[in-house]
Formats: C-alpha cells, sequence, structure tokens
C-alpha cells in the first residue's frame, strides 16, 4: 500500500498518530481493497484505507504540506564553507600567521547562462555545462581562534 500515497503520509500511517483519535471518537472502520473491488476501479487498492481519513483531526500529508510548501524550493541549497590558510618561515617550521575564514553560499536553481531555463536540464549552454547553477554569496566573516 505504500506505492498508494507520498513517503509523508506512509510515515504518518506507519506511526499510527492517527488510530487513538479514531478509536476514542468510535470513529469509522478500516476498507480493505478486497472491499473496493466490486467497483471495477482500476487500482482497488487506491481505496483501501481508514473511512474516517479526511475528518476533522485526521493527519494528512497534506495538513504538513500546507504548511511546509510554502518554505519549499527546488534545488536552492545553502552551504556553510570554512577555509583555513596559514603562513611559515622560508624553513616551513614555524607558523607565522594563519587564517580562517567561512562563508555561507546558497544555490539558486537558475543557470549561471541565463540562456537555459531554470528547468532545463540537461542545459544546452556550454558555460551552463561547465559551471552549473548559480551560487551567490550570502555572508562572509573572518573566524577568531574560539569560533573554530
Amino acid at each position: 500500500m505504500a506505492a498508494q500515497h507520498g513517503a509523508l503520509q506512509q510515515a504518518i500511517d506507519d506511526s499510527n498518530l492517527n488510530a487513538a483519535p479514531a478509536a476514542d471518537a468510535n470513529a469509522g472502520y478500516d476498507i480493505t481493497s478486497s472491499q473496493g473491488s466490486g467497483y471495477n476501479h482500476a487500482n482497488p487498492e487506491a481505496g483501501a484505507g481508514p473511512s474516517y481519513q479526511g475528518a476533522p483531526g485526521f493527519l494528512s500529508q497534506e495538513d504538513l504540506l500546507g504548511v511546509l510548501g510554502n518554505a519549499a524550493t527546488a534545488r536552492s541549497d545553502t552551504f556553510t564553507i570554512r577555509g583555513y590558510g596559514e603562513a611559515r618561515d622560508p624553513t616551513g617550521t614555524k607558523v607565522l600567521s594563519r587564517a580562517t575564514c567561512e562563508a555561507v553560499v546558497q544555490r539558486f536553481p537558475e543557470w549561471i547562462d541565463p540562456k537555459d531555463s531554470a528547468a532545463t536540464s540537461p542545459p544546452s549552454s556550454q558555460a551552463n555545462q561547465s559551471f552549473g547553477r548559480r551560487f551567490s554569496i550570502i555572508s562572509f566573516r573572518w573566524l577568531v581562534a574560539d569560533e573554530i
């Protein structure tokens, strides 16, 4: 039955979050795929599940995505990158100076070359084939020793 709905709904179903409230309310019953087979549906398993699905208090994937969906973005990732360097004396034994920096970088859905739309894959532009998606430095700072 896992192929009949999304990953979030499967996790909700596996956790039995909806079972206790339904039992407390003496609400509904479970519909089996064999009960729906007499209706000549192409996929009778799609109709299987609790009869109280969608009732007030029933948690569904839609409830979660309704809240989280606005925050979801395609191929937009944020990375924290740290770099370290040091300068040594000519013999290479004594450290004369060291520095550590941190950058927050965000990858965007758009390609480097706007010739290709963000949905185009693979890109036709040579620049996009070589360099990929657009990145933007959100912040940059030098770190002191106790921040490392």
